[in-house]
């Protein structure tokens, strides 16, 4: 067939950046190394301002290959060595334990390093001149920031939330700037604790998602917060606070695209990463920016395509291609559907995300009737208007409840797929469990046996395998003192 590249509007937004002037930051940001001294809060407003370093999460591949949504078939290691030949891949996908420590990635050290920068700005305000005004301001963005990197540290590298687990290890309480500081990994209750007691500052934040006409995704804002926070409470399943926040953000701000009159196939976008043209990152339905990074080709899995109403769904109209990598000709077979997130997927907080955590709140509080309005007034923006079916209905809180993940599943492929996978797999409630399968060669720290038969590989309900291992490198560094996930 011909080869039709559809270039999805939302997508580039995400993953080619522009918006501020590199004249607005400083020649040398104050860092680990550089001994700078930060004078005023003017630094610090330089500091948060870098989007490209505090908006990316720059190495997340284990985050999306672990997940369903994404097929990783035997044929294609074979055939597409470039994306898929790499040991690492096949240790995040089949959930291996024993090697993955062992594969280089940089996504611990860039989220501690957003740790470091909010610690340094919460470290130096009271030594900085500016306004009271302006010190208020950063520090609920930098309570905000360390939240948000510890959020995404302990739902990748600690087991997932649960009564039961408050005594497992969370992750080393890092709270300035000192080289001191102990790397011994608190109790994960206590880093649930720090976690929301950095939230509970942010949420003094009074920064309005707009300055003017421009949409500043890029910087804390009330509509972020408020949607993280909702975000937070869904994972540790407090549902009425995840209600209460998410509709506190969509108060704030409830922008939604309709692909029925806003989407469209002009915008060009190139495959390679090198070539990306500068737009502007204010995609529309973002309230705070942030992409993870994965440096790959994604190609869904049936599961995941299967969800979609082909004809009417117009998410899958503008965000898949079928036999889109042919253009490679390095795949043999073709991947049926590629999915247009090229080498980085939004991962920050959107409208889309808020509406959708607010309508399985209400599910999981037994709001039934309500949970259903709220989702459907997303679908309303995503299916065809011509189409007969737009609206879901469900007469049962568990139905509600599925159909709600499906859609959630549906929206956000591949950004928080994992965190929800670990999350519906712990919670209190059975009927969402799930077992994860995949067939594949057998591996181990130097080769994939592919002349060897294929074998299944499973991720059960409970598994320690929730917890992604921590760089070994990390913990030979600390000397032993950070310890290892058991498994």
């Amino acid at each position: 067939m011909k080869l039709h590249i559809k270039y999805t509007f939302s997508y580039i937004m995400i993953l080619a950046v522009c918006l501020t002037s590199c004249e607005d930051y400083l020649d040398e940001a104050p860092s680990k190394s550089s001994g700078l001294i930060v004078k005023n809060t003017t630094e610090l407003d330089a500091l948060l301002d870098d989007y490209l370093t505090m908006g990316r999460e720059v190495d997340g591949f284990q985050r999306l290959y672990l997940t369903d949504d994404f097929d990783f078939l035997p044929e294609y290691h074979t055939s597409a060595a470039l994306f898929y030949g790499q040991l690492r891949a096949a240790y995040a996908a089949f959930w291996d334990r024993q090697y993955l420590q062992t594969a280089s990635s940089r996504d611990w050290s860039d989220l501690w390093s957003k740790v470091f920068t909010a610690n340094l700005v919460l470290t130096s305000l009271e030594n900085v001149e500016g306004t009271e005004e302006d010190k208020s301001r950063l520090k609920a963005e930098a309570h905000f920031i360390r939240a948000y990197n510890y959020w995404v540290l302990v739902n990748s590298y600690c087991l997932p939330y649960t009564n039961a687990n408050g005594n497992e290890m969370g992750l080393p309480s890092k709270l300035n700037t000192s080289f001191e500081e102990d790397l011994t990994r608190v109790p994960l209750a206590v880093t649930y604790e720090q976690i929301e007691s950095d939230l509970i500052e942010a949420l003094k934040i009074q920064q309005p998602l707009f300055d003017g006409d421009t949409q500043k995704t890029w910087r804390a804002n009330k509509a972020a917060v408020y949607a993280f926070a909702a975000r937070f409470y869904l994972y540790i399943n407090n549902y009425a606070e995840a209600e209460k926040y998410a509709t506190l953000s969509l108060n704030e701000y409830d922008g939604l695209v309709d692909y029925n009159s806003e989407m469209g196939y002009s915008s060009i976008f190139p495959i390679w990463p090198s070539t990306y043209e500068t737009v502007d990152i204010t995609w529309k339905e973002f309230t705070y920016y942030r992409v993870t990074n994965h440096g790959g080709m994604i190609a869904p899995s049936t599961s995941l395509t299967e969800l979609y109403d082909k004809e009417n769904d117009l998410r899958y109209e503008y965000h898949f291609v079928e036999g889109g990598p042919s253009i490679f000709g390095i795949f043999n077979p073709t991947i049926s559907y590629m999915h247009l997130g090229l080498f980085s997927v939004p991962s920050g907080t959107t409208v889309a995300e808020t509406i959708l955590t607010k309508a399985e709140a209400l599910a999981r509080l037994n709001r039934v009737s309500e949970a259903m309005t709220v989702v459907n007034s997303l679908r309303v923006k995503r299916i065809k208007n011509t189409a007969t079916d737009i609206n879901l209905s469900a007469s049962s809180k568990n139905e509600a409840i599925s159909k709600i993940l499906e859609e959630r599943r549906r929206e956000m492929p591949f950004s928080l797929r994992w965190f929800d996978m670990r999350r519906i797999n712990h919670n209190e409630d059975p009927n969402d469990d799930q077992t994860y399968s995949r067939e594949f060669y057998p591996f181990d720290l130097s080769t994939v046996k592919t002349d060897e038969s294929l074998i299944d590989y499973s991720l059960t309900p409970g598994s320690r395998k929730y917890a992604i291992p921590i760089p070994e490198t990390e913990i030979i560094a600390s000397q032993g003192v950070m310890e290892q996930n058991n498994y």
